[in-house]
């Protein structure tokens, strides 16, 4: 599976040779394989599928996007309480994109999570 991580940085990404370090939430969720981070570019991105879960009072949308113009599909996990804290997966196949969106949501179900709300395109 060919894929990148994109940490955000607030609204600047930071190109590195070097590996991200997963965020205390990243590393619950995503496989310990190391991916590298990469400057982000404006891209028009098409919605395919929204999910967000909510633990408590807190609230953790997972989504995932088509990159227009590009055969790239952006998996991308928001906690609300910290948007600093995204991450965002690069995939570019669409199905292990898929995939690996069911993953995370079994993940997170297994960790108290319920499905609050969901939008598909």
């Amino acid at each position: 599976m060919s894929s990148r991580r994109l940490r955000n940085e607030g609204s600047i990404h930071r190109e590195s040779k070097q590996h991200a370090a997963p965020s205390s939430l990243a590393s619950e969720l995503y496989c310990p394989v190391a991916m590298n981070r990469t400057a982000s570019k404006s891209r028009r991105a098409h919605r395919l599928l929204r999910w967000v879960f909510r633990k408590g009072n807190q609230l953790l949308t997972c989504q995932l996007d088509r990159e227009g113009g590009h055969a790239a599909y952006m998996l991308s996990l928001v906690p609300h309480w910290d948007v600093r804290q995204s991450v965002i997966e690069l995939h570019q196949d669409g199905a292990a994109a898929f995939q690996r969106h069911a993953a995370i949501a079994g993940q997170l179900r297994e960790q108290g999570w319920i499905l609050d709300a969901y939008t598909v395109a």
